[in-house]
C-alpha cells in the first residue's frame, strides 16, 4: 500500500484547480465543525456559570426528605451552627458556605398582593457562594441600608406599581401554621440572570427573614462553593459523608434538572449543523474522486492492461481520497483550533435566553475534539471515495481503452 502513496500524491496534483477547491471546501468545512463544537462547549459552559454561580451555588445541602412535595420546607429545617459549618467549610474542595431560608409568601402594596417566591441569607456569605448572583442588579450588590430592604423581581414591581424606595408589606405562614406580616422597603429591581430564574422571586436578609418565620438561629439549606478545578460529585460525596445519613446533598445539575434539557438541545443543534457540514465536505470529495475517475478512465485500463490488480486500482484511488481528507483535515482542524482561541481571548456579549444581563461568550478550545474532527474527515474522505474506487475496480481494461 505504501508504494501507492506517492502515486495517489502526484494525482491529487495533476488538476490543481479541482484539488484547491475541494481542499477548501474540506478545509473550511472541519474549521467550521471545530469552531461550532467550541461555541457549543463555551454556551453550556456559560450557562453552567449562570445557575451554579448565579443563584444555586455549587452543591446544596438540606435536612433529609427537604424536597418531598409533601412535606412543609419550614418543618424541614436545620440549625444555624457554626459548628455545621466549619465542618462544611473543612471539606476539602469547598470553599464557602452561605445559609440560606426560602420560602413561598406574599407580597402586597396595600391594595393588592402576589405570590413571591423568597430566598433569604447572608448577602457577604451569598457574594463568596453565588459572586454571580446579583449581575442583573444595578451595582451588582446586594447592600441593605436597613434590615428591611429586599430585592424584588422587575416584573413583580411593575404589578404592584412600586419602585425603588416604595414600601411593601410581605404576609407569610409560619411552620406552626401561625401566619406573620412585616414592612419591606424595596432597595432595587431583581433582574434574572438566567433562563430558569422566575420573575416571582424577592430576596431578603436572613436575619429579617429568620424575624418573620420566627425561625430565630434555623435555616432550611446550606450552599455551599468549591474549587474551580475540583470534581463536583466526589466533592458531594465528601460532603455526603462529613454531614450524615440525616442530610441529603444535592448537585446544581440536580437540582436544575431542567437545564439538561436545554444541553440536548444544544448538543442535537450541533450534531445536525456537523452533519450538513459533513454531507457537503463528502459530497464534494466524492464528486472529486468520480470526476478524477472519468479523467483517467483510460489510464485506468492501461495500468490494469499491465497487470495492475483491481485492488491496488481501487486502493489507489481511495488513497488518493484519503490525501485529500487528511490535509484538508489537518488544516482545517488547526484553523479552526486558532479561530477558537483567538475569540476565546477576547470572548463576545451574548445575552442568553431568559437573562437580563449581557454575558461574555468564550468558546472552549478542545485539542481532543480538533483531533477527532481531523481524523473524521479523513476517514469520512476514504469512505466518500469508495464508490468511485468500486467503479474504477470494475472496469476492463477492454473498456477503459475505449473510452473516449
Amino acid at each position: 500500500m505504501l508504494d501507492l502513496l506517492p502515486l495517489a500524491a502526484r494525482n491529487v496534483m495533476r488538476n490543481k484547480r479541482r484539488t484547491a477547491i475541494t481542499l477548501s471546501g474540506v478545509l473550511l468545512g472541519v474549521a467550521a465543525t471545530v469552531f461550532l463544537g467550541g461555541f457549543a462547549g463555551g454556551f453550556i459552559q456559560l450557562l453552567t456559570a449562570l445557575v451554579s454561580e448565579g443563584r444555586m451555588g455549587a452543591i446544596q445541602v438540606h435536612k433529609k426528605g427537604y424536597l418531598d412535595e409533601d412535606l412543609d420546607p419550614l418543618k424541614m429545617d436545620l440549625p444555624q451552627d457554626a459548628a455545621f459549618i466549619s465542618r462544611l467549610k473543612g471539606v476539602p474542595g469547598v470553599t464557602a458556605v452561605s445559609p440560606r431560608i426560602t420560602f413561598e409568601a406574599m407580597l402586597s402594596n396595600g391594595s393588592e398582593g402576589t405570590v413571591v417566591y423568597v430566598t433569604a441569607m447572608d448577602p457577604a456569605l451569598e457574594a463568596l457562594v453565588c459572586p454571580r448572583r446579583w449581575d442583573a442588579v444595578e451595582g451588582g450588590r446586594f447592600i441593605p441600608d436597613r434590615p428591611e430592604d429586599v430585592l424584588v423581581g422587575r416584573v413583580l414591581l411593575a404589578g404592584l406599581g412600586a419602585q425603588a424606595g416604595s414600601p411593601l408589606l410581605i404576609t407569610a405562614s409560619m411552620a406552626t401554621g401561625a401566619t406573620n406580616a412585616l414592612d419591606v422597603r424595596v432597595l432595587r429591581s431583581l433582574g434574572n440572570t438566567d433562563i430558569l430564574q422566575s420573575k416571582r422571586r424577592m430576596e431578603m436578609t436572613l436575619e429579617y427573614a429568620q424575624t418573620l418565620l420566627a425561625m430565630q438561629g434555623r435555616v432550611t439549606e446550606y450552599a455551599l462553593a468549591m474549587d474551580e478545578d475540583a470534581d463536583l460529585d466526589k466533592v458531594a460525596a465528601l460532603v455526603k459523608t462529613a454531614v450524615g445519613p440525616d442530610h441529603d446533598v444535592h448537585t446544581w445539575p440536580e437540582l436544575a434538572s431542567d437545564l439538561a434539557d436545554v444541553f440536548r438541545l444544544i448538543a442535537f443543534i450541533m450534531s445536525l449543523v456537523v452533519l450538513m457540514l459533513a454531507l457537503l465536505v463528502l459530497s464534494g470529495v466524492a464528486n472529486t474522486m468520480l470526476m478524477a475517475v472519468h479523467e483517467r478512465t483510460r489510464e485506468i485500463g492501461t495500468m490494469m492492461a499491465m497487470g495492475m490488480k483491481r485492488r491496488r486500482v481501487m486502493l489507489s484511488i481511495v488513497l488518493e481520497a484519503g490525501v485529500l481528507g487528511v490535509m484538508g483535515g489537518v488544516l482545517g482542524a488547526i484553523l479552526g483550533y486558532i479561530l477558537v482561541q483567538l475569540v476565546h481571548a477576547t470572548g463576545f456579549p451574548l445575552k442568553p435566553p431568559g437573562s437580563d444581563v449581557d454575558n461574555y461568550l468564550r468558546p472552549l478550545p478542545s485539542v481532543l475534539f480538533a483531533i477527532i474532527s481531523a481524523v473524521g474527515c479523513a476517514v469520512g474522505a476514504v469512505l466518500a471515495a469508495l464508490y468511485p474506487a468500486r467503479r474504477a475496480a470494475r472496469l476492463t481494461p477492454v473498456e477503459a481503452l475505449r473510452n473516449d
